[in-house]
């Protein structure tokens, strides 16, 4: 039998305690019975944080070298923990999104929280340190890194929410004493919030953010608001049955773990700072420009972040890009001529109708 790595010790170690923890437990229990609320999310988020960094604190201090983080097995293993942490929390969150939105008619799903970037920070911050000087940063940061998950999954939410043309609330309710900061934040917001520190939360804060699903639809050129009647509610549903079926497909065809890396519509993106890896794409004997891959991001009918949020895959019907996240990069893009494969299988599902 093949050696376990870190990580999947790290894992088992984590889910283990999970079930050894009477807060996760009770909420578990009420997610199952379907009688859950933010309130819950939060605490299972901080539960798992809690246990994430107690964890990876133990196995850091067991592989240092010379007294010190290096880039390694142990950074690897850290990133997927903290990866899958994010996984498991925004899990959580989405599925009261959706079961919240199906309370009002719509049958939407919640968005997966995009975290790379802070786990990368957070990572990088503690490598080439004197251990006993940085290890506060594997402690309660983590838990509020898995807190801040819930606030982001809400907030990717609430955007496709409104996108699709339904009108979310945001709540920010005090608790615990909170800060003056906090309690300048606290209240009731119609999406979008200008304020954006409302989704924001220093560590140990131990504040609500809430999704309310909303059962307005808005004219996105007028912006009057009117209530959805039952047939416009009914073909909501019907239309977002064929997307969770598509985002199943696709999922299945890339063989990635589920679909809640996969957006139909796309995932929009900042394209003004792309840059094209032209060196990659011509040993693969391509002629695509960057702006015939921009123009296939901005045109894309569904986009999938694979490798942790590293990459986002772009689909478009002339053509497909592939943008590397850290470095604002296309490192490679095919022009519909060019499809094959997976590719052309992903098409055709978006192409169903």
């Amino acid at each position: 039998m093949a050696e376990k790595n870190l990580y999947d010790i790290m894992q088992e170690t984590i889910e283990s305690d999970k079930k050894l923890n009477s807060t996760i437990r009770k909420v578990n229990s009420k997610i199952e019975n379907g009688n859950y609320s933010w309130s819950d999310v939060y605490d299972y988020s901080e539960a798992t944080g809690t246990i994430t960094s107690r964890v990876i604190q133990d196995t850091a201090s067991k592989n240092l070298v010379d007294g010190q983080i290096v880039e390694g097995e142990l950074t690897t293993a850290m990133s997927k923990t903290l990866t899958s942490l994010v996984e498991d929390v925004s899990s959580v969150s989405e599925q009261l999104i959706y079961e919240l939105n199906q309370q009002n008619g719509f049958g939407m799903h919640g968005t997966q929280a995009v975290m790379s970037s802070s786990i990368e920070n957070l990572i990088q911050s503690t490598v080439g340190q004197v251990y006993e000087d940085i290890k506060w940063k594997l402690g309660q940061p983590i838990a509020t890194l898995a807190s801040r998950v819930v606030d982001e999954t809400i907030k990717a939410s609430a955007k496709s929410s409104y996108n699709a043309g339904v009108r979310p609330k945001i709540v920010r309710t005090s608790r615990f004493s909170c800060c003056e900061w906090c309690s300048r934040l606290a209240g009731t917001y119609d999406y979008p919030v200008k304020n954006t520190d409302v989704y924001c939360r220093h560590d140990n804060c131990r504040c609500l953010v809430e999704y309310v699903a909303g059962d307005k639809t808005q004219n996105v050129h007028t912006k009057e608001t009117r209530q959805l009647s039952d047939n416009e509610k009914k073909n909501y549903l019907i239309k977002q049955e064929k997307i969770s079926e598509q985002k199943n497909k696709i999922a299945r065809i890339l063989k990635i773990p589920n679909d809640n890396n996969v957006s139909i519509p796309a995932e929009k993106i900042d394209t003004k700072s792309l840059t094209l890896d032209e060196n990659h794409i011509k040993l693969r004997q391509r002629d695509i420009t960057l702006e015939m891959a921009v123009n296939w991001i901005k045109t894309a009918k569904c986009s999938v972040r694979v490798w942790n949020g590293a990459y986002i895959r772009f689909y478009a019907d002339e053509g497909a890009s592939y943008v590397h996240v850290a470095t604002n990069t296309i490192r490679t893009a095919y022009a519909k001529s060019d499809f094959y494969g997976d590719v052309e299988k992903v098409m055709e599902v978006l192409n169903d109708d």
